[in-house]
């Protein structure tokens, strides 16, 4: 009998054949080790990452689209026989989950267009004004909110008419890796729906959010992440016009923490549902009747922060950060980049060179006999880079005019070479002393 399959971890056959790869002598200069530092190491990782936003975009994708039935029966495994979407859920267990749908082609119910407006104010004073202008008229408000507290995400609607606290809405989502605050957003504006469902005289009413992308969205729906939650709202909404064909929704934006009593008090309850509580509803909405499908959105976003901390661990644990550490904390990431970004490839050589201490002075070339003593040529001390930029009195007039430039005479090699701080000076530096005279800088 053949022999059951075993799953390997997308990306993990070719970051054993990088381990296993030696990279040759010749080739191993200061841009080389850079690239290594930053990429090979976490090579596995960036792979993998890929391979999960792109399992994430298949688990979304419409009922209309063939592949999507495909991975749906890919989440039972057989025993023999694995396709390659066998081994991405393997790897990758949330995708058991069931996932929202996001459909290009999906249409929403028609609403007329008096029945809902939307109006963001320029700024947060405008924004402020307005809204006591509306709650001074001692109509009915509703304020919503959506929140993200302690792994938990919680959404809730309060309702308010002259300063007292009305009918109340809460409903918990589920966990942050699974649902986003946009979504929290919209079942917030879905819940206000319900509390106007449950008021049969009400036929005016001013909703206020906090979330500008929320309203926008509620306004003018697209093919986005939580499409499904702006689908149920305009149902809902159609169903309530049908039957209150003088119904009039009103959506305002107001600033969050601010001061404002309706807003703050909605806001502590969408903590408390972001931790579990939930309200009984006036009216029935099948969509709140089952956990919701998982975000795309959100199971990206915990992705990233898990492969981060993932290449954070690799990295304290890589021979290459107890020498980087001396001068820079950070771990290597794009944020790099900034620090390179306009110099000319001398520029970029030198300060590599610097930071990995590869780089044309005796202490380095002597390793290599490529030079008679490691020792400086001024002072007989060995010539290390932190000997060269700190100590050397042959270089004590260039180092002056480096204490001017980084403003601060206690220098340091984090205070020069960190990715966080300005290249340029101790660029100017190596210029002005003359020890590297084939870079032109």
């Amino acid at each position: 009998m053949r022999e059951k399959e075993n799953f390997q971890t997308p990306g993990s056959a070719l970051a054993q054949h990088t381990r296993s790869t030696s990279l040759p002598t010749a080739t191993r200069s200061p841009h080389l080790l850079l690239f290594v530092g930053r990429l090979v190491t976490s090579l596995h990782l960036r792979l993998n990452r890929s391979v999960y936003n792109a399992t994430a975009r298949l688990a979304a994708l419409p009922a209309s689209n063939p592949i999507r039935g495909t991975f749906a029966r890919c989440r039972r495994v057989p025993r023999f026989h694995h396709s390659p979407i066998h081994h991405l859920i393997a790897a990758f267990p949330i995708f058991r989950n069931d996932f929202e749908t996001i459909d290009p082609l999906r249409r929403l119910a028609p609403l007329p267009e008096s029945a809902l407006t939307t109006s963001i104010a320029p700024d947060k004073d405008a924004a402020h004004a307005e809204m006591d202008r509306i709650v001074a008229r001692g109509g009915v408000c509703i304020f919503t909110d959506g929140s993200g507290f302690e792994g938990g995400v919680g959404a809730a609607a309060v309702a308010m008419k002259n300063g007292a606290v009305g009918e109340q809405r809460q409903k918990h989502l589920g966990t942050e890796s699974e649902h986003t605050i946009f979504e929290s957003e919209v079942c917030g504006a879905i819940l206000a729906l319900d509390i106007i469902a449950g008021m049969p005289r009400l036929t005016d009413v001013d909703v206020f959010i906090d979330c500008q992308p929320a309203i926008a969205a509620l306004a003018s729906p697209k093919s986005q992440p939580g499409q499904y939650l702006l689908a149920a709202f305009h149902a809902i909404l159609a169903h309530l016009l049908h039957a209150r064909r003088t119904l009039q929704i009103r959506i305002h934006w107001v600033p969050a923490h601010v001061g404002i009593v309706g807003n703050e008090t909605v806001d502590a309850c969408a903590k408390a549902a972001a931790q579990g509580a939930s309200s009984p509803l006036a009216t029935r909405i099948k969509l709140f009747e089952s956990p919701l499908p998982t975000s795309r959105a959100a199971v990206i976003a915990a992705g990233a922060k898990a492969f981060a901390a993932q290449w954070r661990e690799k990295w304290l644990m890589s021979p290459r950060h107890a020498r980087i550490s001396t001068f820079d904390d950070a771990t290597p990431s794009k944020a790099l980049e900034k620090m390179y970004a306009g110099l000319s490839r001398p520029q970029c050589s030198v300060l590599t060179q610097l930071r990995t201490g590869h780089i044309g002075l005796n202490a380095y070339l002597h390793r290599f006999k490529l030079a008679l003593s490691p020792l400086s040529p001024h002072c007989g001390v060995p010539e290390s880079v932190p000997h060269f930029l700190l100590i050397c009195p042959a270089h004590r007039i260039a180092r002056l005019h480096l204490m001017i430039r980084v403003k601060t005479a206690h220098l340091s090699p984090c205070t020069l070479l960190s990715s966080k701080n300005d290249a340029a000076p101790v660029l100017a530096f190596v210029r002005t002393t003359g020890r590297l005279p084939r870079y032109e800088l």
